[in-house]
């Protein structure tokens, strides 16, 4: 796992991180938004990354379905602010963080790694 800043996160941080994905998760499944195109889109957080001063997090999202990957970012990034509003009402923190939404492509780049590692496999 790699940050961006220097130190590798505090207990609270993890916490926090692991408090918000749970929370986004269920608005997801929830279609907490009832927004109609999250009854035809799956959308999988993987990660959520907090800054240290808890004021900024962002999510790490896939999709199970093919749909454009820019195209769901930018709708997630739209929406955030409600997502936030709702993070805010079920975490008791002072101040509730700010959500971008970032597609995760760890799952694109295993799914390459695997097919790589079957074909030497074959041979």
């Amino acid at each position: 796992m790699v940050y961006r800043y220097n130190k590798a996160p505090t207990q609270r941080q993890l916490r926090v991180s692991e408090s918000i994905k749970h929370i986004i998760s269920e608005i997801f499944v929830r279609n907490d938004l009832s927004l109609p195109i999250f009854e035809n889109m799956f959308v999988t957080v993987s990660e959520v990354r907090i800054s240290p001063d808890l004021k900024m997090a962002t999510a790490f999202v896939s999709s199970i379905n093919k749909v454009d990957e820019n195209d769901m970012i930018k709708f997630l990034n739209n929406v955030a602010p409600e997502i936030r509003h709702i993070i805010g009402k079920n975490l008791d923190l002072r101040c509730t963080p700010e959500i971008r939404f970032v597609y995760d492509k760890s799952f694109d780049d295993a799914a390459k790694i695997e097919g790589i590692l079957r074909n030497t496999r074959s041979d």
